[in-house]
């Protein structure tokens, strides 16, 4: 996720990594909020990433991808229990945030 978010964020934009610990009751949740004020994407594209149907895009420098990271991302939480929410705008950035619970 911090390598998609700095891959299609421009030299003068922002990525912010947000890692914190949420107690409940004898457990704690990891919940990780990567942030960026790159590209962006619609809402149907986000549903394309949660349901494992993107294909790759062209980073701000060119870069090339291999259409499989969000995907993966995707899988890992999944297998961990977690849950992964995406909300972006076109044109003005992503917040993905993750939540994985102690098991």
């Amino acid at each position: 996720l911090i390598s998609n978010a700095i891959k299609f964020t421009p030299s003068n934009g922002t990525v912010t990594v947000d890692l914190k610990l949420v107690h409940h009751p004898s457990v704690y949740d990891l919940h990780m909020t990567i942030s960026d004020t790159g590209m962006g994407f619609s809402d149907s594209s986000a549903e394309e990433i949660l349901n494992g149907k993107i294909s790759s895009n062209e980073g701000t420098d060119g870069e090339k991808g291999y259409g499989f990271g969000l995907t993966v991302v995707k899988h890992l939480t999944e297998s961990l229990h977690g849950q992964l929410t995406i909300s972006s705008t076109p044109g003005e950035g992503a917040v993905f945030n993750v939540v994985i619970p102690q098991v």
